[in-house]
């Protein structure tokens, strides 16, 4: 396998950066981590979410990755282009999966054109641990065979097809990254890991829909660190895939009796409704991190505990329930039009 050439890294900044899906959990972390460093970015933000979104800064415009226009637009004079946006609900898939293929698969395809016209030089393609399924063997590496057990999951695996056919009939180079369950400021307020920090933080009883399920947890802002050395790292083949992972699992009881030893209340929960088909529910997922630490150089730094501590902290101050839905004022926007970069 031959080593692709890469676009500018730390050393060569800045780099300019196109972020769909900006608004979103690992969007605003990955923003925050892009601006802060020293790069031009410009996000792509779809629905109002729970994070806060990007900095001010940042070029923002708003509308659906579907549109052709708008990512012509937005792809023009950008190096690199990291690709988050699509809803990222397991469980909301099964309601709605023509809707969930159309926005991971048909919008993937539509940015991946876009992308081709506009020579970029790069495509970072978030996807999810989810491919993996219930049957793979634990810890699951990059080379085991995708297996989606849900909707969600199985417009992954049709958009990474799109994203790999691409890399071997253009140059544009790809990095596929795998998160596994991500957690951390911003999160979806349906979210495992906000739930519980919600009935926690409450005081009210802890109730689980499944105690069972093992996840390997990892913080937004490791995610956006590992998509960061995604975009610049030289890569072995023209398309490569990632995980991110810790390597270590918990499951849905261990982190409810975790995040109630924290708060200092007594570890006793009760069971609720699934909201999955329990013949879909993956039991165990936890992640083979090497090729990500070897290659990407990628080293997780916020343990599950203090990511958990932080969240506690936020509940009480309330501060989860005020984060913002919107731009903040103040920041470049765009919709059709590209307004002139801070940054330029």
């Amino acid at each position: 396998m031959r080593a692709t050439g890469a676009p500018d890294g730390p050393g060569g900044l800045p780099r300019r950066v196109l972020v769909t899906g900006a608004n979103g959990l690992i969007g605003t972390a990955l923003c925050r981590r892009l601006h802060r460093r020293g790069h031009r970015v410009r996000a792509l933000c779809g629905p109002p979410a729970a994070a806060a979104g990007p900095p001010t800064g940042v070029e923002v415009a708003h509308g659906d990755v579907l549109d052709a226009g708008l990512l012509a637009t937005l792809v023009a004079e950008m190096d690199t282009v990291v690709h988050l946006a699509g809803p990222p609900s397991v469980s909301e898939s099964f309601q709605a999966p023509v809707a969930f293929a159309r926005a991971h698969v048909d919008g993937t395809v539509t940015l991946l054109e876009a992308c081709r016209a506009a020579r970029v030089r790069r495509i970072v393609y978030v996807s999810s641990a989810e491919i993996y399924g219930p049957h793979a063997r634990q810890p699951v590496d990059e080379d085991a065979p995708a297996d989606p057990a849900s909707p969600y999951a199985a417009a992954k695996v049709g958009a990474e097809a799109f994203v790999r056919s691409f890399a071997c009939h253009t140059p544009v180079e790809v990095a596929i990254v795998r998160p596994f369950l991500v957690y951390g400021p911003g999160q979806s307020p349906r979210s495992l890991v906000a739930e519980l920090v919600r009935q926690v933080s409450s005081g009210e009883r802890v109730q689980l829909r499944d105690p069972r399920p093992v996840r390997d947890l990892v913080h937004a802002r490791d995610v956006a660190a590992a998509l960061e050395a995604a975009s610049y790292a030289p890569l072995v083949a023209p398309a490569r895939s990632f995980n991110v992972a810790s390597g270590v699992g918990i499951s849905t009881l261990g982190l409810a009796r975790m995040l109630l030893d924290l708060a200092g209340r007594d570890p006793t929960v009760a069971a609720r409704e699934a909201d999955r088909p329990a013949t879909t529910q993956v039991l165990r997922l936890v992640g083979d991190g090497r090729r990500a630490r070897t290659e990407l150089r990628y080293r997780p730094e916020v343990h599950l505990k203090d990511g958990l501590k932080e969240l506690l902290r936020m509940e009480r101050r309330g501060a989860m329930a005020h984060e913002s839905t919107s731009v903040r004022d103040g920041s470049p926007g765009f919709h059709r039009q590209v307004l002139r970069s801070p940054c330029a």
